[in-house]
């Protein structure tokens, strides 16, 4: 609860900016904070298969190994809307192609486009066209692809871009 601070020193510092920030905490806690830059999330209580995966998720953005999207691990509060659905996510990763998500119940037809809106930290909210591309329905996951004509793709490649320093 006291972190706020913290978080706002570590992320407003030039050396910090791609500093890897794990938390423990609550979904409704970390989208509280997600305007710092989360990259990772650990549920409460921590559980040893969990953690390793998400400890892996934040190994290749800190020796900066990039795939053809580059996975930027951020826990930011994410609303998807469709013609019959709204919930709210928490995302895992983003790219700009697309983008894991974390929520109780994935959206339903995958087929539908859908809405995704969110606020990458240091960014304005983005709004954006995509569609579920995979679903864990064990792990309450799903990734969603964002449509390639849509022109807020450009702004979140290069929100990840600057947060990176890859320029």
């Amino acid at each position: 609860e006291d972190s706020e601070p913290t978080l706002k020193a570590i992320r407003s510092a030039p050396s910090n900016r791609a500093m890897v920030l794990y938390a423990i905490a609550d979904t409704k806690v970390a989208i509280r904070f997600s305007q710092y830059g989360i990259n990772v999330v650990f549920p409460s209580p921590m559980e040893k298969q969990s953690t390793l995966k998400l400890v892996r998720s934040t190994y290749l953005l800190a020796l900066h190994e990039f795939r053809r999207y580059v996975r930027v691990p951020v826990a930011i509060g994410v609303d998807i809307e469709n013609e019959n659905q709204r919930l709210n996510a928490l995302s895992l990763e983003v790219s700009s192609g697309g983008m894991s998500l974390q929520a109780p119940e994935p959206p339903g037809d995958s087929a539908k486009p859908l809405n995704a809106t969110f606020r990458l930290p240091d960014a304005n909210p983005i709004t954006i066209k995509a569609t579920v591309c995979w679903r864990r329905q064990k792990e309450g996951s799903f990734g969603i692809r964002f449509v390639a004509s849509d022109p807020n793709r450009i702004v979140v490649r290069d929100w990840i871009e600057d947060f990176l320093a890859i320029h």
